[in-house]
């Protein structure tokens, strides 16, 4: 799966933020985001493998927002 781009990114954050908003802990991130993620076309198949470098990444910049 090819990288997302920080317009992406920001748009999947923007839907953790509408549904949970800031505070979760990583795990609670983790699932609403695999969540998330059941109903993007090309994302409801992916490996828990390929989703990590993806959440990690996107934790970082939700972690970043919450503290600013």
């Amino acid at each position: 799966m090819a990288a997302l781009t920080e317009e992406q990114c920001e748009i999947l954050i923007t839907f953790v933020l509408d549904e949970a908003g800031y505070g979760l802990t990583r795990r609670q991130f983790e699932e609403q985001l695999l969540d998330i993620f059941e109903d993007i076309s090309g994302f409801e198949t992916i490996t828990p493998t390929e989703a990590e470098p993806i959440v990690n990444h996107l934790w970082e910049v939700y972690v970043n927002k919450s503290i600013h």
